[in-house]
């Protein structure tokens, strides 16, 4: 009996410490993608593009990571990678109509300008 308690003790721990390390993570890609958010309203998109294919290493399957990398992307003017990080974005949330249509544009060469 003092074996299962242990047992459940270690287990406990175990899911507690994955818990906290998830939340974590979740917190770093947040904070990361909104600092990188900041810097692309301020047109720093070198700086926000480093911040995101940061996130993106860290969480790969963030849509809104890819999506922000895309707008970063497309601040350099690399209209390939904008596409790339677009369509991740997509395959991983397709239901964002706005960005699908954004695609279409940016592969017809009709680039959004402020």
């Amino acid at each position: 009996m003092k074996a299962v308690r242990i047992i459940i003790g270690i287990a406990a721990v175990g899911v507690a410490g994955y818990l906290w390390f998830q939340n974590f993570r979740v917190r770093e890609i947040a904070s990361l993608n909104n600092r990188a958010l900041a810097l692309i309203e301020e047109k720093k998109f070198a700086e926000a593009r480093d911040l995101l294919e940061q996130a993106r290493q860290r969480d790969p399957a963030n849509p809104s990571v890819f999506k922000n990398l895309g707008v970063a992307y497309e601040g350099l003017k690399d209209i390939p990678k904008s596409i790339e990080a677009f369509e991740r974005s997509l395959a991983l949330k397709p239901d964002q109509p706005d960005i699908r249509e954004h695609v279409d544009l940016l592969k017809k060469g009709v680039v959004m300008e402020e």
